[in-house]
């Protein structure tokens, strides 16, 4: 004889988990920045694909693009593999144009290791391949560890030739300890770099980019970007971007 024992049924409670939402604060955070941000994308580690694009920077940080003390974007390159972390404005113009286009930054550039990187790339006028001329900078403002005798300096790289590329270095200044203001102005075929409201080299006093005027596909970039030879890692600090195109 089989006796059937009762069946006992337990009813386990519900255990419910809710994510908080990530609030730490990213760049997009500050109004200072959104202009700059609604206006460029980010090109992270490389140049393309494109890691954000102009206009979708709410809520966004990496390790090459973030937001430190509060009130600064850190650029980032922490090897050769990840070669760049830079906004590529969106907006193209020619160097000929009457209207003044302009990128100033306020920014700090922590001293590299030099054992690690020889050189790197914080601020540019790039251009597209036009009309048969090859692509890349017209204008590359870099740190050198050393060069001509100079320790720990900046200097500006400018393209003299369309097609061959032909290019010469000048010697801008040492690197400031602390936070500087550097503007780059590009009107009527001229460019110039203030840096500190002074021209820290008087060949970039309205420098002539007659040479230049074909070239309508011009654009800006900010951040960091690391030379051929170098390692990283790299670090700049920007406390103002903005764009004037």
């Amino acid at each position: 004889t089989t006796t059937d024992e009762p069946v006992v049924t337990t009813t386990e409670p519900l255990i419910t988990t809710t994510m908080e939402p990530d609030t730490t604060p990213v760049p997009y955070d500050l109004a200072k920045f959104q202009p700059a941000l609604n206006a460029a994308r980010l090109q992270y580690p490389e140049s393309s694909p494109t890691a954000v694009g102009a206009g979708h920077f709410a809520g966004y940080s990496s390790d090459g693009f973030q937001l430190v003390d509060g009130q600064y974007i850190q650029f980032q390159i922490s090897s050769s593999e990840g070669a760049r972390s830079e906004l590529r404005h969106d907006t193209e113009f020619a160097s000929s144009d009457a209207i003044e286009r302009i990128i100033q930054a306020r920014m700090k550039i922590p001293q590299p290791d030099g054992s690690l990187v020889t050189q790197f790339t914080f601020l540019q006028v790039h251009t597209k391949d036009f009309l048969g001329n090859p692509s890349g900078p017209l204008l590359r403002v870099l740190w050198f560890n050393s060069r001509n005798g100079n320790a720990d300096w900046l200097w500006a790289n400018i393209r003299k030739s369309l097609n061959p590329k032909s290019n010469e270095y000048f010697p801008l200044q040492a690197r400031p300890n602390d936070f500087f203001d550097i503007e780059v102005r590009v009107v009527n075929s001229t460019l110039s770099i203030l840096i500190d409201g002074s021209y820290p080299n008087p060949v970039y006093n309205a420098y002539n980019l007659s040479y230049w005027d074909p070239i309508q596909t011009n654009y800006f970039k900010a951040g960091a970007y690391l030379n051929s030879g170098s390692t990283g890692p790299v670090v700049t600090l920007f406390d103002e971007l903005t764009f004037t195109v």
